[in-house]
């Protein structure tokens, strides 16, 4: 991973602890030698997290999820232009279709998703409902 990926990866993990945990494990089931750290990226980094937010609204963990959210928001308005396109179609996404997977609401996280986050939420979830209705006609 690049030294911005790195650094990112870094504030999550100390920002949430308890994420530190499942990404420190992720990693010892992923990586057997050193050449496997290169298929690392950050998009692995948003799946494991996309997981780890879901799970805190199992848990009603209100503040955490705001903590998450804020930091999405900000790695999608302030990152480069990977970093906001993995902060929204890596986290975003990976949470919206988590989502839709365990049958949580639409609107569940809307106290919680930034502007641009939401904007981005709304638009995939329009995509994915309406894109593919129109296409099955």
């Amino acid at each position: 991973m690049t030294p911005e990926e790195n650094e990112i990866v870094e504030k999550l993990v100390t920002t949430f602890p308890d994420f530190g945990v499942i990404w420190k494990k992720y990693l010892e089931s992923e990586i057997e030698d050193e050449d496997d750290e290169e298929y690392i990226s950050l998009y692995s980094v948003a799946s494991e997290f996309s997981e780890y937010v879901i799970n805190l609204y199992h848990e009603k963990e209100t503040e955490k999820l705001k903590k998450a959210f804020s930091e999405i928001e900000l790695l999608s308005i302030n990152g480069s232009e990977y970093i906001s396109e993995v902060a929204l179609v890596g986290f975003i996404e990976g949470i919206l279709i988590l989502r839709s997977h365990e049958g949580i609401a639409l609107d569940a996280f809307d106290s919680w998703l930034g502007e641009s986050s939401k904007e981005f939420w709304y638009g995939m979830h329009d995509f994915f409902t309406k894109g593919t209705e129109s296409e099955n006609n």
